[in-house]
């Protein structure tokens, strides 16, 4: 797991303890934090709305707001998660609000950035490539198939 993920672990105050099959464990956040996280990602979602449609409105094409949000969004994850958040006397609730309700509502791109770095600051460097890779390819992929099923299925419905 990455830095980013367990720094002030401690102060987390979770709702229960979960384990898997395997044994690996996690502990559930409280309702605070879950709060922290929906109320983010709705200013997340809502600035990328504001950002994709001003810029759709400049350019006529929204894929380069698209492309405006992911770029800005990787920046911030990298401000957020680097050394401001780490430095910051931030609570887990706080900081979870932060990186996964405002920017992920923001970009998901942005947390993908940081799972790249996550492997290459680690000295994963074949890893961070392969989970690039993968990632776009598959997920470009996967959508081509979500609109050829949804073509499909409006033919039969």
């Amino acid at each position: 797991m990455s830095d980013v993920c367990t720094r002030g672990a401690a102060d987390v105050q979770p709702a229960a303890r979960h384990c898997n099959d395997v044994g690996h464990c996690f502990d559930a956040p409280g309702m605070g934090t879950v709060f922290l996280i929906a109320l983010g990602g709705a200013i997340g979602a809502l600035g990328r709305y504001t950002v994709v449609s001003t810029t759709t409105g400049m350019v006529g094409a929204s894929h380069y707001g698209t492309l405006l949000v992911n770029i800005v969004g990787s920046l911030l994850m990298g401000l957020v998660a680097g050394e401001i958040l780490l430095k910051a006397e931030l609570s887990e609730g706080v900081r979870l609000g932060l990186v996964v309700g405002v920017l992920g509502g923001f970009t998901t791109f942005s947390a993908f950035s940081l799972d790249v770095f996550n492997l290459y600051d680690e000295g994963r460097v074949v890893a961070a490539a392969a989970y690039a890779s993968a990632s776009v390819a598959a997920s470009v992929t996967a959508l081509f198939a979500g609109i050829a099923l949804a073509r499909e299925l409006s033919e039969v419905f």
